[in-house]
């Protein structure tokens, strides 16, 4: 994990050190389980408030009792994108549901949320005089990029159809390579291959789609290839 990110026990030492060097401390809070051009202009936007960053970043248990079903990406790898941006300086992971104990330990000089809340509702509003609500640009959604995502993957697999299924992987990647020397696109849909003894070799599954326009000529050629004249049983 990057060097920004930092316990927050750690993190209360180094804060105090800025704040006696006379910088501003600006803190602010998120899951950040997807990153997207929203976030990254809205923590640019945070950070220009002082002269120290500081993101709360929920842990992946807090994240999922507040969104069930996520985070996508784990806290680490969460932190990691967050410690690569230039305008975050320091990363803080916290465990509970919201910050507040976080913001009552680090007691930075401006707390920003991002969103239409008013100051006053904001959670450490009560602790940090100084409290902004900066709005999120439009057209950048977490939740729309999953969905997104979801989406593209359901019809990826509409698109496509298995032409082979065969316990040999071996099989597998000869007929692959005699679609793809035949014009066609494939895609190895799974490969589960188990070691038995070297006189036995591998055995496996593989499954082989190729797209639904090509399938009829993706059947004929394993039926019938061309390298070796060999019919091979398809779907």
């Amino acid at each position: 994990m990057s060097a920004k990110a930092i316990k927050s026990e750690d993190l209360k030492g180094v804060l105090e050190q800025a704040r006696a060097e006379g910088r501003k401390v600006v803190f602010t809070n998120g899951c950040f389980d997807i990153i997207h051009p929203g976030h990254v202009r809205y923590l640019a936007r945070a950070r220009e408030l002082g002269d120290i960053l500081v993101v709360g970043l929920n842990s992946d248990a807090s994240v999922s009792r507040l969104k069930p079903g996520r985070p996508v990406n784990g806290q680490h790898e969460r932190a990691e994108v967050l410690s690569a941006l230039r305008s975050v300086d320091h990363v803080c992971i916290f465990h509970e549901d919201t910050p507040y104990e976080l913001i009552r330990l680090l007691e930075p000089d401006v707390l920003v949320k991002g969103g239409d809340w008013r100051p006053e509702e904001i959670v450490g509003s009560d602790i940090v005089s100084d409290t902004r609500s900066l709005s999120f640009e439009e057209g950048y959604s977490t939740s729309e990029v999953i969905d997104r995502i979801r989406a593209g993957s359901v019809a990826a697999c509409d698109d496509w159809q298995e032409v082979l299924i065969t316990c040999d992987p071996v099989e597998g990647e000869i007929v692959r390579d005699l679609l793809e020397s035949g014009g066609i696109r494939t895609r190895l849909v799974s490969l589960k291959v188990t070691p038995y003894p070297v006189n036995v070799g591998l055995m496996g599954e593989s499954r082989l789609s190729v797209p639904k326009e090509d399938a009829g000529r993706a059947r004929e050629l394993i039926e019938n290839p061309s390298a070796n004249g060999q019919p091979r049983a398809g779907l």
